[in-house]
């Protein structure tokens, strides 16, 4: 069944991505009232300029479709600001004409925050801003020391000044709506990017599998938190042997079919570091000494059983693994180089094995 319900971000994102065209066609309307109220009081300068407008915005469309945006938001910002200055002139400051001019600086900071990047945006919009400031004083000023050139009733001034207050506010909550719909995208983008730059700087490109920095941040915190754990070090057998016999393709793939390996015998929520070449070490968090070896035989003897196919070769590859609890009287590293040390004596005693119990330690 299809959802037809109304979704108040997806309209917004429409309007988001059409607010130019949308913001002519509006002018070009209201230009059209306009004219119609200045021809109802006979004020025939702003009746030819209402009737000039609507065209304008009907010709200057074609720079949405040109990309040429900049140059239509500038059309629309001037337009409207002669227009506002022009028509508290003709019939004075109580119409409330000039609230167009206060309209235009949230619309000018947006609009350039979206066209410019870095100090420019900033500028720009302060520059057009000024110069609302500059006019709107200077309309105020003119208005109060000079008669309107048209005297109208003081109940049609009344009633404009009250439509031009609505329109007024309720462009400025359509702009200041998209404008933090703009910067809502924004944070989510940077979000997005971040959450992958973390990922990658927390992970070994090649398998996966994380980071020498990230695992010392989860063993440090294990430590502090004096939680229960274990380590293993993991070291394949003669590794080199493959890579000089079959090329460094082969040697990754070997560690790519490792890595999945030890994922899928390793419990969900215990980390799992590339510490460096082909040595992988596990933090098996909650587990004792003995707990963790008989994870890691599972490991060692799914490896011993494994055949990799590479080109018209089969490959068979084992490994030593070192297990070592960690106790709250050694350090990490120190637990760490227990476990490198019952690996190498793995190592020395036949490889391919798994080493929790040494007398030399």
């Amino acid at each position: 069944m299809k959802e037809n319900r109304f979704s108040v971000k997806k309209t917004i994102q429409v309007i988001n991505a059409r607010k130019y065209p949308l913001m002519n066609t509006m002018g070009g309307m209201i230009h059209i009232f306009f004219a119609a109220l200045f021809w109802y009081f006979r004020v025939w300068p702003m009746v030819i300029f209402n009737v000039i407008s609507p065209i304008c915005y009907f010709k200057v469309s074609g720079l949405y479709r040109e990309g040429k945006l900049l140059t239509l938001f500038l059309f629309d910002y001037f337009e409207i600001s002669i227009h506002a200055i022009a028509a508290s002139i003709c019939v004075g400051w109580d119409f409330g004409f000039e609230q167009f001019i206060f309209t235009l600086v949230p619309y000018g900071y947006f609009i350039c925050y979206e066209l410019y990047k870095g100090r420019k945006r900033y500028l720009m919009a302060s520059i057009l801003g000024g110069i609302n400031a500059i006019a709107s004083i200077a309309v105020r000023w003119y208005t109060f020391r000079h008669k309107p050139l048209y005297d109208l009733p003081v109940k049609a001034a009344f009633y404009t000044h009250q439509f031009n207050s609505i329109l007024t506010y309720t462009v400025m909550f359509f702009f200041l709506v998209l404008f933090l719909y703009e910067l809502q995208q924004k944070e989510a983008g940077y979000e997005a990017k971040n959450a992958v730059l973390n990922h990658e700087a927390s992970v070994d490109p090649l398998t996966g599998m994380l980071n020498r920095r990230s695992m010392q941040s989860c063993l440090e915190s294990a430590y502090l938190n004096k939680s229960k754990f274990s380590v293993a070090m993991i070291d394949l057998d003669d590794f080199k042997k493959i890579n000089d016999s079959y090329g460094h393709d082969a040697g990754d793939l070997v560690l790519k079919e490792m890595t999945r390996i030890v994922r899928e015998c390793v419990p969900e929520g215990n980390p799992i570091c590339r510490w460096g070449g082909e040595e992988v070490l596990i933090m098996f968090d909650g587990m004792g000494k003995d707990e963790a070896a008989e994870v890691c035989e599972k490991i060692r003897a799914s490896m011993e059983a494994d055949i990799i196919d590479f080109y018209d070769k089969k490959l068979n590859v084992t490994m030593t693994i070192g297990v070592a609890p960690q106790r709250m009287a050694y350090s990490i590293d120190e637990t760490i180089a227990e476990a490198d040390e019952k690996m190498y004596h793995g190592k020395q005693s036949g490889k391919n094995r798994v080493v929790a119990n040494y007398k030399g330690l």
